[in-house]
């Protein structure tokens, strides 16, 4: 509210479309007008586009699914994909420097449609650009790795967060019955060996501990990471000298995720998070996830997440040839 009083707005409630926090809880205001297309890609006010490697380039807004710690939907509460047309056009862009840019597709969720992902992929073939993807284990399938190869995808980052069905439950990945857990797992293993076999590096981010973990719960994550990598080593020279890699984060509790009207319901549970010293812009992780399980165990199954990564010459070269470089990002 003072930020918008600086700017002579002072009742936030006349800006529309803008999310606020009062009175403890979350207000968004009605949007004027719905948002037409997306501009066209439009490079032509940077000094310098030569100077990056990476083009942080989105396709689609919002996600299908709503997580009980990400805000995806806050910033966009539809899931809405950009007209074909605007794709091919900025892939006609990227191609106009005469140069292989990588792109770093940072759709919530690619693939959530199969005939999107098939006219996208369509679209960037003989395009001569790389492109990393974000996806779940439970929406692409092992058949979509072909075609996003060809495309020149020569990563995807999976949303693994956890393992145990009571963890994926708690975080609602999946609804509570065994065939989706099952699903969940086996798409996992599944999609390992087709990105190994057709030399997709395999990404995996891993959430655990979140509310209500044991350790045994954790335990059913490190052993699939466990047969996940072991896939790389019995495909052979199938597996393209890759293996799948593990990132542990630790859980954040943003303002605004499905997690924080549950917070009573969690605090009773022996759930504890951080408070940061600056709740504008500080952030609020997971200290304690149950009773047996706190800061100290967490630390160490992050720990043993990262342990459990490749050393192979070809995958470092691929993670530093898609991530700490100069970046920018086109949200038209």
């Amino acid at each position: 509210a003072a930020v918008l009083a600086r700017q002579g707005l002072a009742r936030p409630q006349d800006v529309p479309g803008l999310v606020w926090r009062h009175d403890g809880g979350f207000v968004r205001n009605e949007v004027h007008t719905q948002p037409g297309p997306s501009a066209p890609l439009d490079m032509t006010l940077m000094r310098h586009p030569e100077a990056y490697d990476i083009f942080c380039w989105l396709t689609s807004r919002g996600c299908p699914y709503h997580c009980a710690f990400c805000t995806e939907r806050l910033g966009s509460p539809r899931f809405t994909a950009d007209p074909v047309a605007k794709v091919v056009d900025d892939i006609a862009a990227f191609k106009r420097f005469g140069r292989r840019w990588y792109l770093w597709i940072c759709d919530a969720l690619f693939g959530a449609s199969r005939t999107r992902l098939a006219q996208t992929c369509d679209a960037l073939q003989g395009a001569g650009l790389e492109f990393l993807a974000e996806s779940r284990v439970d929406v692409l399938r092992p058949d979509d790795v072909p075609r996003m190869r060809e495309a020149g995808c020569n990563m995807i980052y999976f949303g693994l967060e956890a393992v145990s069905r009571r963890s994926l439950v708690a975080l609602d990945k999946i609804v509570d019955r065994p065939e989706r857990h099952r699903r969940y797992v086996e798409g996992a293993r599944a999609l390992t060996e087709a990105c190994l076999r057709h030399d997709v590096l395999p990404v995996f981010g891993v959430l655990n501990p979140v509310p209500g973990d044991g350790p045994e719960d954790l335990a059913e994550t490190l052993e699939l990471l466990d047969g996940l990598s072991t896939l790389a080593a019995r495909l052979g020279p199938a597996a393209h000298g890759i293996a799948p890699c593990f990132h542990a984060f630790p859980l954040r509790f943003d303002p605004g995720a499905p997690y924080e009207q549950h917070s009573a319901e969690l605090a009773a549970a022996g759930v504890r998070w951080s408070e940061p010293p600056d709740p504008l812009f500080g952030d609020r992780y997971l200290t304690h996830a149950s009773a047996r399980i706190g800061p100290d165990a967490a630390e160490a199954f992050r720990a043993a997440v990262r342990a459990r990564n490749s050393a192979s010459p070809l995958v470092q070269q691929r993670l530093w040839r898609s991530f700490p470089r100069p970046y920018v990002e086109f949200d038209a």
